[in-house]
């Protein structure tokens, strides 16, 4: 009776598996159709309705085709990890071995020389859609996810190429890659700090008020050091920046006046001045020029004769300048000249920076 029992459970489970098998045979050859006909997502949902295209148990056909059909689809995360699926669960030692190898060395060297063509093959699929997910995703990824995954293109592009696998192929992959993160780092905004130092001078405009009521003229010259800080957003063509400005500056007044006999010199003047900044590149590329509108606060301690009035001691007033810069690695030499209101000639500031690149 046990006997028996366990000869129809057999029987039951061949006639049970060749059922199964004669209808994903169906399903997949119904796939593979409408891949034939370039209606990706429908063999795509054809697959998926039957096969875990991640399962261990799923057929290497049906995985390949949802790979492709994925490929097509520009689902290209979804592809390349199929294609390591099978890479995985069909080559798992010799794999592991070769990845090993070249994590070890660096290079192809050492690398064992049975590999099987059919894995070689997996690993240019899988190549080809890194490459096309990093493109797409370039803008998204996590520094340390961009890192592993440049790495991972790499040994595949060195392992491909060693062993003569669709080089061109590869070679025009890896050339659109660095060619689109070049024109996309052109584009993109990275942010510093720095620091800078100069001498800034300018002429301002005062008036002395006298004891009769009458109002002088008087001129103001002021020279010293400004230090300052900045932060920056530039990318390979402009530049946006914020920077502030302070210094002592000593200042000599009086006026040409015959009726008024009026001079100091060394008079201490504090400046503090905040200027946006907009920059464009040169083609000379390590040299910028540029607009800005500074906000201008100054006050100076100058001395009123007794019964004298002395106007603007304290300032605040705004300016159009231009600068330039030229940039030597961390290093940078500027100039900025400009206008500012109330002022009787133009401002002037050169120096240098120091960025935190």
């Amino acid at each position: 009776m046990a006997l028996r029992l366990r000869i129809f459970t057999f029987i039951l489970f061949v006639l049970v598996s060749s059922t199964w098998a004669d209808k994903s045979q169906l399903i997949f050859q119904k796939a593979k159709k409408s891949y034939s006909q370039q209606r990706y997502s429908i063999s795509l949902k054809i697959l998926e309705s039957h096969f875990d295209l991640l399962g261990p148990k799923t057929p290497t056909g049906a995985m390949v085709l949802g790979a492709w059909n994925n490929y097509h689809l520009r689902n290209y995360f979804r592809a390349q990890k199929i294609w390591a699926h099978l890479i995985r669960t069909r080559f798992d030692k010799i794999n592991k071995a070769v990845v090993a190898s070249y994590s070890k060395n660096q290079s192809t060297d050492f690398l064992p020389d049975d590999i099987p063509e059919k894995m070689l093959g997996y690993y240019f699929e899988r190549y080809k859609n890194m490459v096309e997910y990093m493109i797409k995703q370039y803008d998204l990824l996590s520094a340390v996810t961009s890192k592993n995954l440049q790495d991972a293109i790499v040994m595949y592009k060195d392992i491909l190429i060693e062993n003569e696998i669709e080089e061109d192929e590869v070679e025009k992959l890896w050339e659109k890659l660095e060619n689109y993160k070049t024109a996309r780092e052109k584009v993109i905004f990275k942010n510093n700090w720095y620091v800078y130092t100069g001498l800034l001078s300018y002429k301002d405009k005062l008036a002395i008020k006298q004891p009769s009521g009458d109002v002088t003229n008087i001129s103001s010259s002021s020279q010293g050091w400004c230090l300052g800080l900045g932060k920056q957003y530039e990318n390979a063509f402009i530049r946006y920046a914020v920077e502030g400005c302070f210094g002592n500056q000593s200042t000599t007044v009086g006026t040409d006046d015959t009726n008024l006999n009026y001079f100091q010199k060394d008079v201490p003047a504090v400046t503090f001045m905040v200027t946006p900044k907009l920059s464009w590149r040169t083609p000379a590329q390590n040299s910028y020029i540029g607009l800005g509108t500074p906000l201008l606060y100054r006050k100076g301690d100058f001395t009123e004769p007794a019964g004298y009035e002395i106007s603007d001691k304290t300032l605040i007033s705004y300016g159009l300048t231009v600068h330039g810069e030229w940039k030597i690695q961390k290093y940078a030499l500027f100039f900025q000249m400009g206008k500012i209101a109330k002022f009787s000639s133009a401002l002037w500031l050169a120096g240098f920076q120091y960025h935190f690149d």
